[in-house]
Parts: structure tokens; C-alpha cells; sequence
């Protein structure tokens, strides 16, 4: 794992359900980082305890958890600060610039994923395919 003296001793949690899903580029950046980190896989069965217990900021998968309890929730937050964390894995930009246009790929990313995952439990195929539509 890496060994930079700012993340050396922090524990880091990523909690999301046991699935890729959205948190799966979080887990990746973790990965290629080399920074470890607890993946913590939330059961379908236990989530709306959780849920209606508010155990999560804005009810919502995937968070971060720091050693003080603090979390953050969110992926594309979380993976961008992952990606920041160690800059040797290059995985996010110093440059402002630079870093604008990984930003906007994210996005562009991230609004395809909604209008596909929009469509996912229509039965129409045609109107599925319309839905899709970039």
C-alpha cells in the first residue's frame, strides 16, 4: 500500500452495497493508488434499516468514512479525492486546467449513465431506445 506520511496512518472506509456499481472506479483508483482502504459491502437486506435509521448523509451509497467518523457521500467526490490522494499514480491532474477536462469527462460520463440507468426497467424496447438517445 502507499506509505505517504499525510495518508500513512488514516483509515479509510468505502461503504457501498456488494456490488461494482458506481463505487467500483472508487475501489479502482484505491487500487491503483495503492492506498488501502476497508470496503465495506452493504447487504440488500440490511440497507433499509439503514436507510430509516439515517446511518448514511442523504440516505444515499457510496459514502467514505474517515477514522473520525466524518462521512462523505457522493462517487464522483469521493473518487476524485481518491484519485488526488497519491499524485505519483497519476490518476488526477495538479494542472487547474488539466484537471477541468477530467472534470467534464466525469460528467459527460455520469450524464449517460442516468439516462441509461433511467431505462433499465422498461419492458418497450422502442421506447427504451428512444430514452437512450444521447
Amino acid at each position: 500500500a502507499f506509505t505517504h506520511p499525510a495518508i500513512r496512518q488514516m483509515v479509510l472506509k468505502l461503504h457501498y452495497f456488494d456490488i461494482a456499481g458506481v463505487a467500483e472506479a472508487c475501489r479502482l483508483a484505491f487500487a491503483i493508488s495503492g492506498i488501502a482502504f476497508e470496503d465495506v459491502r452493504i447487504k440488500p437486506a440490511d440497507w433499509p434499516a439503514k436507510k430509516e435509521a439515517n446511518v448514511y448523509p442523504m440516505n444515499q451509497l457510496p459514502v467514505l468514512e474517515f477514522e473520525d467518523g466524518t462521512m462523505v457521500c457522493q462517487s464522483s467526490a469521493i473518487l476524485r479525492y481518491v484519485a488526488s490522494l497519491n499524485p505519483s499514480a497519476n490518476l488526477y491532474p495538479a494542472d487547474n486546467r488539466e484537471r477541468l477536462r477530467v472534470d467534464e469527462m466525469l460528467g459527460i460520463v455520469a450524464d449517460v449513465r442516468a439516462k441509461i440507468g433511467a431505462t433499465i426497467y422498461m419492458t418497450d424496447e422502442s421506447q427504451k431506445e428512444a430514452a437512450r438517445k444521447v
